[in-house]
């Protein structure tokens, strides 16, 4: 099965991957309606509360968290910044700029106060990145995606796995310029996760593999970047593939590829997901007969 997507925005692809409205929100936080009032519903009720984080100005982290926030809530997981909660979980995080890129580690922490999970995300910025200078917005959208993506999956009944006996390991990516050869896989196995599968950390037997390719081509003042997820069952043998292309900047995959990985791997997710689910119907039927 040959599945093209062509990525020809990345507003587009950001598009597709918003809230599945038609999905049960998760429990407990469902007792909560999902209305623009919320903010001031939950007070006082268990809850998610998301802190500024620290290494910015008090006006970017309040950007930050309450983009973050909003985006939790769009899960229908109700959410606050910076209020306290009763009960609730909280999001603490801390920011830094380095090598052009804005760095953001966000930690959740259980009620009692124990860590559960963290999740770092990361975004290419100008020349003239500053830590007290509000992100742009695809740049805010593009970290909160990818924070939510991670940190959803840590709520009760959130991300629940569509085939829990059937293991996917996506390898990392050779001979790619920048940090792409690991943010692509990074961030596929973020989005399948996110789409309920079982996602390996490791190779595994008996576990299928994606394994993907890149290859650049100069464009007119541009480069064009073609990228084929190849999905393979447990004894090597290919069950499909996804391909996808898009047209960027001159020297735009030197470095973090940021926004890229992650518009790149919500599209991939769209095609291998129908592979995977094939192969799994196709493999049931044959074991029945």
């Amino acid at each position: 099965m040959n599945v093209i997507l062509r990525l020809l925005m990345l507003a587009a692809v950001l598009d597709a991957t918003g809230c599945d409205t038609e999905r049960q929100p998760p429990m407990p936080y469902a007792v909560m309606p999902r209305d623009a009032n919320i903010l001031g519903e939950i007070l006082g009720h268990p809850g998610v509360e998301v802190m500024p984080p620290d290494g910015v100005s008090p006006a970017v982290g309040a950007q930050l968290a309450g983009a973050l926030a909003a985006a939790l809530q769009e899960e229908d997981i109700p959410a606050l910044m910076g209020k306290e909660l009763s009960g609730g979980h909280q999001i603490r995080g801390e920011v830094k700029i380095e090598n052009g890129s804005v760095v953001i580690n966000w930690l959740l922490y259980k009620p009692d106060g124990e860590e559960l999970a963290g999740v770092e995300v990361r975004d290419a910025l100008g020349k003239d990145a500053d830590p007290d200078k509000p992100l742009e917005p695809e740049v805010l959208q593009a970290l909160t995606s990818r924070a939510v993506t991670a940190l959803v999956l840590h709520f009760p009944a959130a991300g629940g796995q569509l085939e829990p006996d059937m293991k996917v390991f996506v390898a990392d990516i050779e001979g790619v310029p920048g940090d792409g050869g690991k943010s692509l896989p990074r961030e596929l196995r973020s989005a399948l996760r996110a789409a309920g599968m079982n996602v390996a950390t490791a190779a595994e037997a008996g576990a299928l593999r994606i394994e993907g390719q890149v290859q650049i081509t100069e464009q007119g003042a541009g480069q064009l970047v073609a990228l084929s997820w190849r999905v393979l069952d447990s004894a090597g043998k290919e069950i499909g593939h996804v391909d996808q292309s898009n047209p960027v900047a001159a020297g735009r995959l030197e470095g973090n590829w940021g926004d890229i990985a992650f518009g790149a791997a919500a599209g991939a997710e769209e095609g291998i997901i129908p592979l995977l689910e094939d192969y799994r119907a196709e493999t049931s039927h044959n074991q029945k007969d």
